[in-house]
């Protein structure tokens, strides 16, 4: 296909960039996606509202390189997901979300995938067996983590515990800009780290099930209305793919 060099339909910066954050309506994103299809130009205003995070930080890893050492600083509280009040136990590590808002997680992002989506991603990064493999809740734990998540959140998160292909690990509430987002933990059989992540936010348009890649990481997203779904964790999006079939068919 060859890719026409004119302007084509308009844009304003302001439509471009809801796009790149995932909160343009279906409208919008079909009249982009489709200019995108012939328009060079229009991909290349794109690219140029892009953050370039790699040389961000390959900037900011020499700069770490040449820099003086430094005495321990206060660990600052990081904007973007952080931990809500939500019983004892639940806000462990949230301070490991500091990392998003340097970008360290390798950063695959298609323009498509919300903000929110790209934050709860590289928390996952971050995630390795080891994180979750001491974590074995007793049933009356998962019962009682599963319940109080759904009564926050007006949905019944009981089912989640008889998926098949991985074992629920830990369920904990955090908050992404004033809004809620649940993470259930998951540990596959051959040890790999998945989080099922639910953002309740003002209703959209239900949205079908698309499965890719975020940050580095296979990932399947889908909404209906006030709440948004991933599944977020390892490379097989064959797994992503059948594990977020069973969820989005019970929760």
């Amino acid at each position: 296909m060859t890719l026409s060099t004119q302007a084509g339909p308009t844009f304003s910066d302001e439509e471009l960039t809801a796009y790149l954050d995932g909160e343009a309506d279906h409208a919008l994103v079909q009249r982009i996606e489709t200019a995108l299809e012939t328009s060079q130009p229009l991909r290349d205003r794109l690219q140029s509202l892009t953050v370039p995070l790699a040389q961000i930080r390959n900037l900011w890893d020499d700069a770490l390189q040449n820099a003086p050492s430094m005495p321990p600083l206060p660990a600052p509280t990081p904007r973007g997901i952080t931990a809500l009040p939500f019983g004892a136990g639940l806000a462990a590590g949230i301070v490991i979300a500091l990392a998003v808002q340097w970008g360290t997680a390798p950063s695959t992002t298609p323009a498509k995938w919300s903000k929110w989506q790209r934050y709860a991603a590289a928390y996952q990064a971050l995630y390795v067996t080891e994180t979750l493999a001491s974590v074995d809740p007793s049933p009356t734990e998962t019962k009682s983590q599963l319940q109080a998540l759904g009564a926050l959140f007006e949905l019944d998160f009981t089912p989640v515990d008889a998926v098949t292909g991985a074992d629920f690990r830990r369920g904990q509430v955090l908050g992404f800009q004033d809004k809620p987002l649940v993470q259930i933990s998951f540990l596959t059989d051959d040890g790999t780290p998945l989080a099922f992540c639910i953002l309740k936010r003002p209703s959209k348009p239900d949205a079908p099930m698309r499965v890719g890649a975020i940050e580095g990481l296979a990932a399947a997203e889908w909404s209906r209305g006030e709440y948004g779904f991933l599944l977020v964790g390892g490379q097989d999006q064959d797994v992503i793919k059948a594990l977020a079939a069973q969820l989005s068919e019970t929760i």
